[in-house]
């Protein structure tokens, strides 16, 4: 039986986590290929990684500044959020919008939050590197603004203009290798759409425009970056344009099994190169 190592950081006391009803994506790999592989753990300190240069690994656990440097293995698969160039643009919501905005792609204004004095209500407030919708804020008045300032001091925060037809909708595109499936988040008890906080999916097919606009993004990342694997996230608004809310290196499976099953669970052996 193949073995598949699953690298992560030092001193992580919990590999797996559980949000909600889905699991996470190492999990579902496990499960889904169980049958033919053997999956090892290893810390990124274990002195056994440094002779796996032919094996199949995996970089795990949205984590940074990991030890282990992998000087060359075309097996290396990447499931962090700051491991690769492109992760560090993608887990850092003001590096994004520089990114698109310099390559003139439709996105949100985004700016560093400075002063308590310079806000036009409502707006969003969110953390710098946050996810799953974790420490985002709807900001109504300056006394909310206050309070979550002092609650949450060690956080840095950007600030992005309330937009109202975002409320609890958006639509997920994820690119795994050069398949794009697509589909819509909606949560009527929020006003943030992530999946962990209680939307419902339903599949999304892409307007003429939002596909040509994927494509020219996908030109610009392969420009800029070496795109490891091709795993991206891409989140839109729910409308005919193509206006960008947020990159993900490391875009969750719930939705993509939920929804396109063997198709999806095809790209993914492809993705981990055990064809």
């Amino acid at each position: 039986m193949k073995i598949i190592y699953i690298l992560y950081k030092k001193n992580l006391t919990q590999i797996k986590k559980y949000y909600i009803e889905h699991k996470t994506n190492l999990e579902y790999i496990e499960q889904f290929f169980s049958n033919k592989f053997k999956f090892i753990y290893l810390s990124d300190e274990d002195i056994e990684i440094q002779n796996l240069t032919n094996k199949i690994i995996i970089i795990g656990m949205q984590s940074s500044n990991f030890l282990y440097k992998p000087k060359s293995n075309n097996n290396i698969i990447y499931f962090d959020r700051e491991y690769t160039n492109f992760g560090k643009i993608a887990s850092n919501k003001y590096k994004t919008f520089k990114y698109l905005n310099k390559h003139n792609i439709d996105t949100i204004p985004t700016s560093l939050y400075k002063s308590i004095k310079e806000n036009k209500y409502p707006f969003i407030l969110k953390d710098i590197e946050g996810y799953n919708g974790n420490n985002v804020f709807l900001v109504k008045n300056k006394n909310t603004l206050k309070n979550l300032l002092s609650k949450y001091k060690e956080i840095n925060f950007i600030q992005q203009p309330f937009i109202q037809n975002s409320i609890g909708i958006d639509i997920r595109i994820f690119i795994i290798n050069n398949k794009i499936f697509s589909y819509k988040r909606i949560n009527k008890n929020d006003f943030r759409s992530n999946i962990t906080l209680g939307s419902s999916i339903e599949k999304y097919t892409l307007n003429k425009f939002q596909f040509k606009s994927v494509l020219n993004l996908l030109k610009h990342l392969n420009n800029d970056f070496i795109i490891e694997n091709k795993l991206i996230g891409i989140d839109i608004f729910d409308d005919d344009k193509f206006k960008i809310i947020e990159l993900n290196s490391n875009p969750g499976f719930f939705a993509l099994i939920k929804l396109f099953k063997e198709e999806f669970k095809t790209e993914l052996s492809k993705f981990l190169k055990l064809n």
